[in-house]
């Protein structure tokens, strides 16, 4: 019998579950869940009390002893011969002990395994890190070996490992896009031809973190609903139980009650520094082996100046430190700036992310949400990816929101890929200067100019000098 096996108490156990068939108001008791209840066949009676309370709006009694006897049977008739309290607050305290104790052990032991794998890499502490080694800093590493592929959480748009943000103005539906990444991500397994925003394909499973200091349990459990019955719908030859079956095994689900429940409501200070809220989640994320997390939203948790620069630089580098904890890819949901609502031409999202431009500047990713006018009683977006990094920028797009789905349209007509416009530009026209490159291939100022950063960024073109202009990279 190992340490953890040894952590639980059957009687404490059905003592508690007696208390919650006889007073089933208690089940809205804090702080009860189903990892309090070691054994399974008590776990399972649990979280059937659970259900009939989610079908039924409460615990119906009178039926309720018929229907537990036959289900649970021996169980039954041991919890039924057992006094019950209307306080189980001691029961409560010491299997929330034991659970903990159990939590722990197992996270020792992820560690241990992760400590004993050589292709981990691991973080020495400051004052045991070696000192830095000229041999191991030459570029000959790099050819020694060919560069390993890049890894994706969304393939051809999203690389792994990355930081950056989901934004948008109010009511453009960031967070309703960033569950169906989460739930179709996690879903993969069964539904293995999904399409993130009907356009980026989902095929590979992955474990995800949401973590809302904005939604209530209330509201992502009615969002998670609608959600989850959509993505079964696409594949009405798998049970809605086996999609159900693999999100609730593959991804997390943090409600504003739990974000604030230690008191501590933001990941960086007024100051710019971390809080302790960083290595909470990056513990969570370790222990759960997660490759995204997405935290909502940014403006409620951090508490710095947002038009500071220096602050929203430190926020960035707080989100990387989790990136850099857990190896995840850190998605940050955001609210636009007041700017990029009035000006209309801002094709790439420069003016998009509210507050510093550090915080767009300073990310590797992004995704700007732009609501239309409704056409045909349906909300309209056009989704720009404004940033990206380790892969090409994808054409922004438009889809149709019919709630909770959403619909790629295909006659959108702004289709033309401006940041490879500028590029083919500039190899027919040697020298080009952005003005000119603008007139001939019609677009606005804007988009031009970020075309060319981006694809000066990227080692595409480069300007010899103003005089001078721009050439393709392979032609200077």
């Amino acid at each position: 019998m190992t340490d953890r096996e040894k952590l639980h108490d059957q009687a404490i156990e059905k003592l508690l579950l007696a208390s919650l068939v006889y007073t089933p108001s208690l089940l809205l008791t804090d702080g009860i869940m189903p990892e309090l209840f070691y054994t399974e066949i008590h776990r399972s009676f649990f979280k059937e009390l659970i259900r009939i309370r989610e079908d039924y709006g409460s615990v119906p009694s009178e039926n309720l002893p018929i229907y537990l006897a036959d289900k649970f049977q021996t169980l039954f008739v041991d919890v039924q011969g057992l006094a019950s309290s209307a306080n189980p607050t001691p029961e409560i305290k010491r299997l929330t002990e034991l659970a903990e104790r159990r939590r722990l052990i197992t996270a020792a032991e992820r560690a241990a395994a992760d400590a004993a794998n050589m292709e981990r890499p691991v973080i020495l502490p400051d004052d045991a890190r070696p000192a830095w080694c000229a041999a191991q800093l030459s570029p000959q590493r790099f050819f020694d070996k060919p560069a390993p592929p890049f890894e994706f959480v969304v393939a051809g748009l999203l690389a792994r490992g990355l930081t950056g943000f989901l934004f948008g103005e109010g009511g453009s539906y960031k967070s309703l896009a960033a569950l169906w990444l989460v739930y179709q991500r996690a879903a993969a397994a069964v539904h293995c031809s999904g399409k993130w925003l009907d356009r980026f394909e989902i095929t590979t499973p992955g474990r995800s973190i949401f973590f809302s200091a904005e939604d209530v349990d209330l509201d992502l459990h009615h969002r998670t609903e609608n959600i989850v019955r959509a993505i079964a719908s696409q594949r009405p030859d798998v049970p809605e139980s086996a999609f159900q079956r693999e999100i609730a095994e593959n991804c997390l689900v943090i409600p504003r009650e739990k974000w604030i429940q230690d008191g501590e409501c933001f990941l960086v200070n007024e100051n710019g520094m971390p809080t302790r809220k960083q290595r909470e989640i990056i513990e969570i994320a370790k222990e759960f082996r997660a490759d995204l997390l997405v935290i909502e939203t940014f403006s409620r948790v951090v508490a710095v100046d947002e038009i500071d620069n220096a602050q929203a630089s430190r926020a960035i580098g707080c989100l990387e430190r989790i990136r850099d904890g857990t190896g995840a890819t850190i998605l940050c949901i955001a609210h636009s700036g007041k700017a990029a609502r009035i000006k209309k031409d801002d094709v790439y999202g420069a003016n998009g992310l509210r507050g510093a431009s550090a915080l767009l500047d300073n990310s590797r990713f992004g995704l700007w949400f732009r609501a239309q006018k409704r056409k045909d009683g349906a909300d309209r977006l056009q989704i720009v990816n404004a940033k990206t990094f380790r892969c090409k920028r994808a054409d922004d797009f438009i889809v149709k929101v019919t709630y909770p789905s959403f619909e790629l349209v295909e006659d959108h007509e702004d289709a033309h890929d401006i940041f490879e416009q500028v590029i083919a530009d500039v190899r027919q026209n040697p020298g080009a200067k952005q003005r000119e490159t603008r007139r001939r291939i019609g677009a606005n100022t804007a988009a031009t100019s970020r075309a060319f950063q981006d694809a000066v960024a990227e080692e595409r073109i480069l300007l010899k000098s103003r005089k001078e202009g721009y050439f393709a990279v392979d032609e200077a």
